[in-house]
């Protein structure tokens, strides 16, 4: 098998471009002069850093527990952006959809009325938590064409995991995604007969099903995450330049707890940034950092994803 190498100076419009993993490349004078090879697809959906590294200014808004003028005032500051919701706004939703936005939605499945199917079948991606409800069946008619679907379930909550992803891809959803809550004080080993249902899950041959499971099966529960100078992380917040949070209607750089019990006033970045132990952004501000830096390198560059091609 031969591969080839080709570039998008804008991101695909295939949804099944998701699951590839593309290297972003700056382009000078005709030669790639940087390359970044974890470029999160399926994070950034139905965006990618393209969407970002290409406009200045404000591209996405991510919409937590607002009221309707909140909202759609907010929605005015944006110009064929990014929304995200957490949890289902079905009036926020329509109101994105029919101001051209790109709108992603996560919601856990006991939320979901039988009133909201048409509002969340035209949503560019959607990705629903089973948290105690378990029937799938209200999904069925939710999945189309141009949506990425998820269903994400987590581990050690009682999931016979293979029977889940047979029930995901009946309902005709794209991804199923196995994740792990965050540890609590305690971080038991997961059990064999939960990692062995969660390893047959993802060894199932089903054609229109991606599954996706976490990277270690060695511990229940997901090790918190704490910022230090060990892991050289950026503190400069520099993605809030291209996301905020709407919070209860104020403005945030991001969404961890700390920094929404903080008051939301201008400054709120240069304040709290040197002090954080965590981060929502953590990814997105040391991939930017670094990005930067090679801006600042370049004057006159161009960005694209560059895909594998596999062929005879």
């Amino acid at each position: 098998m031969k591969t080839s190498k080709s570039l998008f100076f804008e991101t695909p419009k295939e949804k099944s471009k998701v699951f590839e993993e593309p290297e972003l490349v700056m382009i000078y004078d005709h030669n790639i002069v940087q390359t970044w090879n974890n470029t999160q697809p399926l994070y950034f959906y139905p965006f990618s850093w393209l969407d970002y590294l290409k406009f200045k200014g404000l591209r996405e808004i991510q919409i937590i527990d607002c009221d309707e003028t909140s909202t759609k005032k907010a929605l005015e500051e944006l110009k064929e952006g990014k929304v995200h919701f957490e949890g289902i706004d079905i009036k926020g939703i329509d109101y994105a959809l029919a101001h051209n936005h790109k709108v992603s939605v996560l919601c856990n499945l006991e939320d979901i009325k039988l009133s909201h199917i048409l509002t969340l079948s035209n949503v560019d991606f959607l990705k629903v938590r089973i948290n105690e409800e378990r029937d799938l069946n209200k999904l069925r008619n939710v999945a189309r064409t141009g949506m990425l679907s998820c269903v994400k379930a987590y581990a050690r909550e009682g999931h016979d995991f293979v029977s889940l992803a047979r029930k995901v891809s009946d309902v005709g959803f794209d991804v199923l995604h196995i994740a792990k809550r965050l540890e609590d004080n305690v971080n038991p080993d997961m059990t064999y007969e939960e990692k062995a249902s969660i390893i047959q899950a993802s060894q199932l041959d089903l054609p229109n099903l991606k599954i996706k499971i976490p990277s270690s099966l060695d511990k229940a529960y997901a090790e918190r995450f704490v910022m230090g100078k060990k892991f050289n992380n950026s503190q400069d917040c520099s993605f809030s330049e291209y996301r905020k949070v709407l919070y209860h209607g104020k403005d945030f750089p991001c969404y961890t707890r700390k920094i929404l019990s903080s008051p939301a006033e201008k400054g709120l970045v240069s304040r709290v940034k040197k002090a954080c132990d965590d981060c929502a952004c953590i990814y997105e501000n040391d991939m930017l950092s670094k990005i930067n830096e090679k801006r600042r390198e370049f004057k006159r560059h161009k960005f694209a994803l560059r895909y594998i091609q596999h062929g005879k």
